[in-house]
């Protein structure tokens, strides 16, 4: 085989559609106390030390006398204590809904209830409740993400209708302002890693599967593939450069993890009790899952049940044994999605012969970053997003391979304009 059908051939296999590139792994969630009411499509945040769950939906139950469609209850959590407490205050009555913390102040927006485009702050210190400046339109099941002091709202949809929508919200001066369309209108889920806004998955009449991430710098969208399998009603986590993925419409035990660095996924088996429109939230390493509903055996069930998983002590795919390259270590760029540019480190075991290409995902040649004797050791390259004629290549995903007398690795980026 020559040189350039093995690059080729490298580039095609790791080029391979991502719902195909899946990694069985176990983990086991610890449990946790109780929250008071089984409901399904609430939020939950932390503040300080504390755990505030706010909203959802449920069918039983009045607390203080107020019904459920008239008012939402709020109850809490120190960390430290192992029982939440139902507070005397109530919000209004929202599920679906999304909640982001800013200078401990706790701000509840979108999804269905009483008002549906309502805003409150609400403050834990003294329990008070302030309505801001509403939103311009609805956003139930939408995605959220809060970044440098505003609050995205992503799609979505109304009573009527799915949306694609993007409403940003400014903290400080209490205005909204408005944002590229996401590309699908459809209900989804949003988690925020450095400058990028990644959604998965929704539904809009039928369950999506795609992956888009939104530059917020530069207010464009960009799609960067698919995952495993069509997910909805399912909750994300951002820990580290890893996207968490819990429950789903259907398959309710579903919970998978997304690296971002290389796009691949990694499927658990676990104890987790299947749930969807749970909430999470990450506390001391701890990505908590609390309360949810399912559908078992022609039956609606309304759980009040947390579970939790210790990030920092989750160890990646370690139930395949998979090894580290030992000839040569290509290792993913950074940062990943990038713009302007990015670094590409590798290791070599000893000096020798090496050439650092990046390529198109047809195997075009577009750039030689390098190409020369590299000593022992690690080493970093830097790529600035031109061709090899010094002209600036537009977003989209490309490759660099490594080529080394031992064969070549390639691996997958993205470029966001």
């Amino acid at each position: 085989m020559n040189r350039k059908l093995l690059i080729l051939v490298s580039i095609l296999l790791v080029c391979l559609p991502l719902s195909a590139q899946t990694t069985q792994d176990s983990l086991t969630l610890d449990w946790g106390a109780t929250v008071n009411y089984g409901s399904f499509g609430q939020r939950t945040v932390l503040v300080n030390d504390t755990l505030w769950h706010f909203g959802g939906r449920f069918f039983y139950g009045t607390p203080f006398g107020a019904e459920s469609y008239d008012q939402s209850f709020v109850e809490y959590r120190a960390l430290a204590n192992s029982y939440w407490t139902t507070d005397a205050t109530t919000t209004l009555y929202r599920f679906y809904g999304n909640a982001h913390v800013q200078d401990e102040m706790i701000y509840l927006l979108g999804g269905r209830g009483a008002d549906s485009t309502a805003v409150e702050r609400f403050e834990p210190a003294s329990r008070s409740i302030n309505l801001m400046t509403p939103m311009p339109a609805q956003h139930s099941n939408a995605g959220s993400a809060l970044h440098n002091g505003k609050i995205y709202m992503i799609a979505g949809s109304d009573e009527v209708s799915y949306s694609s929508r993007v409403d940003i919200y400014d903290i400080a001066s209490n205005t909204w302002s408005t944002g590229t369309d996401h590309p699908i209108a459809a209900q989804t889920e949003a988690v925020v890693h450095g400058d990028m806004i990644y959604t998965m998955g929704g539904f809009d009449g039928t369950i999506r599967n795609e992956i888009h991430v939104y530059d917020i710098v530069n207010d464009s969208w960009t799609s960067i593939g698919s995952m495993p399998y069509p997910t909805s009603a399912h909750r994300m986590a951002v820990y580290n450069d890893y996207i968490y993925i819990i429950g789903d419409y259907a398959e309710v035990d579903r919970l998978m993890r997304y690296s971002i660095g290389d796009a691949s996924w990694i499927e658990y088996e676990s104890n987790f009790i299947g749930r969807r429109h749970s909430s999470t939230v990450i506390a001391d390493n701890k990505l908590y899952i609390i309360a949810g509903n399912s559908r078992e055996n022609g039956y609606w069930q309304y759980y009040n049940l947390s579970q939790s998983i210790d990030l920092s002590g989750v160890v990646s795919v370690a139930s395949q044994g998979l090894k580290l390259p030992t000839v040569k270590s290509l290792a993913q760029n950074y940062p990943n999605p990038f713009n302007p540019t990015t670094s590409i480190r590798f290791f070599l075991p000893a000096s020798g012969l090496i050439k650092l290409t990046v390529f198109d995902l047809k195997g075009q040649r577009i750039r030689q970053l390098s190409e020369g004797t590299f000593g022992l050791g690690d080493h970093e390259i830097q790529w600035d997003g031109m061709n090899d004629s010094g002209h600036a290549l537009p977003s989209g995903q490309y490759m660099y391979s490594l080529e080394t007398p031992d064969g070549i690795q390639s691996k997958k980026m993205i470029l966001l304009r």
